[in-house]
């Protein structure tokens, strides 16, 4: 069965080129924007994209989400050493109501929203703490001395040394990770437009994963080019050859360009851990259609025409290739039992890719050397590598039983410490130390209490219990 396959793939090269071009050109019309030319592929930084499928852990956060203002927040930090004047009470009061017209936030928490109750006489009266703004110095710093010593603002959004504001700032849940970047980009503009002189930045929970999940895109933009060059240059090394250059590198390209397509087009976003999808399916396929040059011109030195040469070669290769490709697919098939969605969705895409460059492999690759120029016999050098290689092999024979206790040992140790990993959830470790987003978080820790809440729930069978 696999002969008659091999033979169609290699007597019918045009067709098969012809598919591959059709299937390439659909896949980038849905991976680029030809009119806007951009790409449609875009990031999810939310946290949702990592959490359990299901489970009563969930659903209590579900539940707390959907009835009260959500944990996810935008911290806006405003800080002077004369911040409690007149005119800057003025700007933060502004930016406050600014900030609550703005689609996609639910509420705004400063000081200029925030209930002051005060006891007059024979009654309480409860007000905005900025309900009549100063007009006077005197005015603004009585103001800052209510502020830095009232239990729920000292620290929450007034620093203790009254140097320092905070603008907490509620986003809706229900938020695309787009939608989420345009609302911030819009508070940031309103923030930097009304402080004027006071020094203001943005940091907490949204802007930490915003920030990460724009590190992540931009590093694979830069990585993933870097990975094709580091293959590309393997591959003219150790082959030497134009087919052994360029042929790999076109077959994977097709096969991670439909992956991304379908992967699109099914409604599926970047995250934290699908964007290493790309450069695995390509690292990982490459492997295949290098195999199939190799082999091919390893035959072909015999003497043989290209027909042949490329039916026999294909037919030693076909079963352990296709072996290879099928255990690697399972092995990514299987991280689709986990119970979180995004590591599904890696390893079905990661499976399919794999898939897509073993048959680029065993189709494309041939189909490309039926035109390429090749050698028609291996040259008389063959390089370090492959005078090296039998050395290696006798060596390895000779010392087989000290090399497999030495790898048995070694497996023991390494699962050793393999079970002190940790699973860790600090964003900030992404960026450098000295980082403007590392050192403005650790600023709102120092001097409020801290950038990321715990929130608590209260729950009772009793009506109107509280």
């Amino acid at each position: 069965m696999s002969k008659k396959i091999i033979d169609a793939f290699v007597e019918h090269p045009y067709v098969v080129l012809f598919i591959a071009l059709l299937v390439s050109f659909f896949a980038l019309k849905e991976i680029v924007d030809l009119e806007n030319r951009t790409l449609k592929i875009s990031v999810d930084s939310s946290i949702e994209s990592l959490l359990p499928a299901g489970g009563p852990e969930l659903e209590t956060y579900a539940a707390v989400r959907d009835q009260f203002v959500g944990d996810d927040l935008l911290i806006v930090v405003w800080q002077a050493d004369d911040l409690f004047t007149p005119e800057g009470l003025a700007a933060l009061k502004r930016l406050t109501r600014k900030l609550e017209k703005i689609p996609g936030v639910v509420r705004v928490d400063s000081l200029a929203s925030a209930t002051f109750v005060r006891a007059e006489d024979d009654f309480t009266n409860v007000d905005e703490f900025f309900a009549e703004l100063p007009t006077t110095l005197s005015d603004a710093q009585s103001l800052r001395a209510e502020a830095v010593v009232h239990p729920l603002y000292a620290g929450q959004l007034v620093s203790r040394d009254g140097r320092a504001t905070m603008l907490a700032v509620h986003f809706d849940p229900d938020l695309t990770s787009s939608e989420v970047q345009a609302t911030v980009d819009a508070v940031a503009a309103a923030s930097e437009l009304e402080a004027g002189d006071i020094e203001q930045y943005l940091t907490g929970p949204v802007f930490a994963r915003l920030a990460t999940g724009l590190t992540l895109f931009t590093d694979i933009q830069a990585v993933f080019p870097l990975a094709v060059l580091a293959t590309f240059i393997v591959s003219a090394v150790g082959l030497r050859s134009l087919p052994g250059t360029v042929l790999p590198l076109l077959a994977n390209a097709v096969a991670l360009l439909v992956t991304i397509a379908i992967f699109i087009r099914t409604g599926h976003k970047l995250n934290f851990v699908t964007i290493i999808m790309p450069p695995v399916v390509f690292v990982v396929g490459f492997a295949y259609a290098v195999h199939v040059v190799s082999d091919f011109e390893r035959v072909l030195a015999r003497g043989m025409d290209k027909i042949t040469a490329l039916k026999e070669s294909l037919e030693e290769l076909f079963v352990p290739l296709t072996l290879t490709a099928f255990t690697t697919g399972i092995g990514f098939l299987s991280l689709t039992t986990s119970n979180i969605e995004t590591i599904q969705v890696f390893g079905a895409f990661s499976a399919f890719g794999t898939g897509l460059s073993w048959l680029c492999a065993v189709t494309l690759v041939p189909a490309g050397l039926r035109f390429l120029p090749s050698n028609t016999q291996r040259k008389a050098d063959q390089g370090i590598l492959l005078k090296l290689a039998p050395r290696i092999s006798k060596f390895d024979l000779e010392n087989r039983k000290i090399i497999l206790g030495a790898g048995f040992l070694l497996a023991l140790f390494s699962l050793a410490f393999a079970s002190k990993i940790d699973v860790g959830t600090d964003y900030l470790r992404n960026f450098p130390e000295d980082s403007d987003i590392r050192r403005n978080f650790n600023e709102v820790g120092q001097s409020f209490s801290g950038a990321v809440p715990l929130q608590i729930l209260i729950e009772s069978d009793i009506p109107n219990v509280f």
